[in-house]
C-alpha cells in the first residue's frame, strides 16, 4: 500500500503532460509530444505563434531565445489562388528552394535542405549553423517552412550543437504535430 508522501513523491517524478496550443481564428496548432509544452508567443515574423519547450530543459536552448522552438502561421493572400497541389509542385521546384536557401543564407551557414511534409503539405526542412550571435559557434538550427493556400507555416528551433544528433528526431516529432490552417 502507498502512502499519501509515497504517492506524492512518485507524482512529482513522472514527466508532465504534453501541453498544445491552437489558435480559434485561424485554426493554427500545435500539440508537441510530451515533454514538449507549447503556449502562445508574439513575434512580429508571424501573424500567429507558438512557443515550445521542453519541461525537461533538454533538449537545451541555444542562443538568446526564451523557447526551445517557435512555429508559426503567416498569411500570405497572393496563395490564396493556388490549389495545395500546384503549391506542393512549387515548392519542390529549383526555383523556391534556391530562394528559400538565400534567404536563410543572409544569417545561417545551410548545411542541409531536403524534402518534409506536414501531412499533405509539402515543404521544406533546413538544417543549419549561425553566422554570428552569442555563442554561436556552438548552436544549431532546425527550420521547416511549409506552405499552404492561406498563407506560411513556418518552424525553427535552436539548440547546441553537443545536443544536435538527439534534438534533430524530437524537432521532427514536434514539426508533425502541427496543423495548418485551412
Amino acid at each position: 500500500m502507498r502512502t499519501p508522501v509515497a504517492f506524492l513523491l512518485a507524482s512529482l517524478a513522472a514527466p508532465a503532460a504534453a501541453q498544445g496550443f491552437r489558435d480559434e481564428a485561424t485554426g493554427f496548432a500545435v500539440n508537441p509530444p510530451a515533454p514538449f509544452v507549447a503556449q502562445a508567443t508574439t513575434r512580429r515574423q508571424f501573424d500567429v505563434g507558438a512557443g515550445i519547450s521542453p519541461t525537461t530543459g533538454v533538449p537545451p536552448i541555444a542562443g538568446t531565445g526564451k523557447y526551445l522552438c517557435e512555429a508559426g502561421f503567416k498569411a500570405a493572400p497572393q496563395n490564396a489562388g493556388l490549389t495545395q497541389a500546384e503549391i506542393n509542385a512549387l515548392s519542390a521546384g529549383k526555383e523556391w528552394r534556391d530562394i528559400a536557401r538565400a534567404m536563410f543564407g543572409v544569417v545561417f551557414h545551410v548545411d542541409a535542405m531536403r524534402s518534409a511534409r506536414i501531412g499533405a503539405i509539402a515543404g521544406v526542412e533546413i538544417e543549419a549553423r549561425p553566422k554570428f550571435g552569442p555563442d554561436y559557434e556552438n548552436a544549431r538550427v532546425f527550420a521547416a517552412i511549409h506552405e499552404t493556400p492561406k498563407g506560411r507555416v513556418t518552424m525553427i528551433c535552436s539548440t547546441t550543437k553537443a545536443a544536435w544528433a538527439k534534438a534533430l528526431p524530437a524537432f521532427r516529432a514536434v514539426r508533425a504535430t502541427i496543423t495548418a490552417p485551412k
